[in-house]
């Protein structure tokens, strides 16, 4: 599913962002936004999403929250982070 997708307020982690420019790859890698990473949606307004990486918030729009890659967090992906 993509992170357009995703349920508010419940934790994922990115399997996927290869669908990006790799310079948007990057932008995100910056932000902490890499495969394995885990993210939370805490917020969908129309076409704004405000995500929580690494202790931080952020704000992406709709085009970009289309092409993140998202799968639940088991309890055996939290073991490993």
């Amino acid at each position: 599913m993509t992170l357009s997708e995703a349920d508010l307020n419940v934790s994922y982690f990115v399997a996927d962002v290869s669908k990006l420019d790799p310079e948007v790859q990057e932008f995100l890698a910056t932000l902490g936004c890499y495969v394995g990473q885990e993210i939370n949606l805490v917020s969908r307004v129309s076409d704004n999403f405000i995500i929580s990486l690494r202790n931080s918030r952020y704000s992406i729009d709709g085009v970009l929250a289309r092409h993140i890659s998202v799968e639940p967090l088991l309890c055996e992906h939290r073991l490993r982070a």
